[in-house]
C-alpha cells in the first residue's frame, strides 16, 4: 500500500486555485525519448579526443 495517495498533494484543489491534483496508481509515460546532444567536455574536464 502506498501512503503517497493519503496525503494533501495527491487529491484536491492546487494551492494557487489554477488547477486540481488527482493521484495516479500506476501513471503512464506520455513523452518520447529526449535527444540530448553531448556534454561539452568543459563542464566535465574531459580532454578533446580527436
Amino acid at each position: 500500500m502506498s501512503l503517497s495517495k493519503e496525503g494533501r498533494w495527491a487529491s484536491g484543489p492546487s494551492i494557487d486555485g489554477q488547477g486540481e491534483f488527482s493521484y495516479i496508481e500506476e501513471p503512464k509515460a506520455t513523452g518520447q525519448a529526449p535527444i540530448l546532444k553531448p556534454a561539452p567536455g568543459c563542464i566535465h574536464g574531459t580532454p578533446k579526443t580527436n
